[in-house]
């Protein structure tokens, strides 16, 4: 399996999701590209690094630049979304998720 395409299938599709959100945005900084969808649910907000790292100094370096402008998105809507709602909705998708898992899993006993 050629993993490449793999990871650049999962690149893209963080950035049609951030370009497709309101209050989305995609960068691309030196050595990292950030997809951010503008919203705190960490799953839709991701930094890439975009070339290999030759020694651990520059992928601190990297890392830090990736979380600094997430830091501040996350802070800046953090006050402005239902969190509660965000919550609330989580916990019944995973719950409808484990489910659905029990009933295949189930399903492939019989």
């Amino acid at each position: 399996m050629n993993y490449e395409n793999v990871a650049q299938n999962l690149r893209e599709s963080f950035r049609v999701i951030a370009a497709s959100r309101v209050g989305g945005e995609n960068r691309e900084l030196r050595g990292v590209s950030i997809a951010s969808a503008g919203v705190t649910f960490q799953m839709f907000n991701c930094a890439f690094l975009s070339a290999p790292v030759l020694n651990e100094a520059e992928l601190t370096q990297r890392m830090l630049l990736a979380n600094t402008p997430v830091i501040f998105l996350g802070n800046a809507f953090a006050t402005r979304l239902p969190l509660k709602a965000i919550h609330y909705t989580a916990s019944v998708l995973f719950a409808l998720l484990g489910v659905v898992f029990i009933v295949r899993a189930a399903q492939l006993w019989h």
